[in-house]
C-alpha cells in the first residue's frame, strides 16, 4: 500500500516515528563525535604529560651517558597499556635507549615526526639537564581504545534507530 493511500491515522504514526528516529539519530550521532573528540584530546593532554614528565626524569641519564637509569625511567610506561614505544634520542639525533611494548614497531634511526591518526599518536619532547638541552624523547602510542569506543558508539545508535523502529 503507498503512503498517500494509509489511514490519516497511520500517515501521522510514521510521521512522528520517522522524526523521532531522525531526532535520536543526530542527538546520538552529535553525542557521539562530541565524546571522541574529547577522547582524543585528553589521550593527547595524557601522553604529552606523561613524555614530559619522562623527559625530565631523562636528561641526567643523557647528561651522563646512564643506559641504567635511562631504562628504569622509559621503563615507566609500562604502566600504559596503549604506549608502545619511547625512543630517547641523545642531543645528535643518535639513539640513545628505547622501551618498546610489543616488539611490534621499532625506533627509527633517528626521531619521528609527531603525528595524530585514528591508529596512533607519535608526540616528541626536547629532554634538558642543566638548562642545556641534551636530547629528544619520542613516544607513540596506539589508539584501538578511541576506535573500540566509536564503534560501540555506532551500536549503541544503531540500536537505538532499529529497537526505536520496531
Amino acid at each position: 500500500m503507498a503512503f498517500r493511500d494509509l489511514p490519516i491515522r497511520r500517515k501521522l504514526l510514521l510521521t512522528t516515528l520517522a522524526s523521532s528516529a531522525t531526532a535520536v539519530v543526530f542527538a546520538t550521532g552529535g553525542f557521539l563525535v562530541w565524546d571522541i573528540d574529547q577522547l582524543r584530546g585528553d589521550i593527547q593532554r595524557d601522553v604529552e604529560g606523561q613524555a614530559q614528565l619522562i623527559a625530565d626524569g631523562s636528561g641526567t641519564a643523557l647528561d651522563f651517558r646512564d643506559n641504567r637509569l635511562a631504562q628504569e625511567t622509559l621503563q615507566t610506561l609500562k604502566i600504559r597499556t596503549h604506549a608502545q614505544l619511547a625512543c630517547l634520542y641523545d642531543s645528535n639525533g643518535v639513539l640513545f635507549d628505547r622501551y618498546e611494548r610489543d616488539g611490534e614497531v621499532d625506533c627509527p634511526p633517528s626521531p619521528g615526526p609527531e603525528e595524530y591518526t585514528w591508529q596512533r599518536l607519535a608526540v616528541n619532547t626536547p629532554v634538558n639537564a642543566g638548562g642545556q638541552r641534551v636530547g629528544l624523547l619520542h613516544i607513540v602510542r596506539e589508539m584501538s581504545d578511541v576506535q573500540q569506543r566509536l564503534r560501540i558508539g555506532v551500536g549503541i545508535l544503531a540500536v537505538l534507530v532499529l529497537g526505536g523502529g520496531g
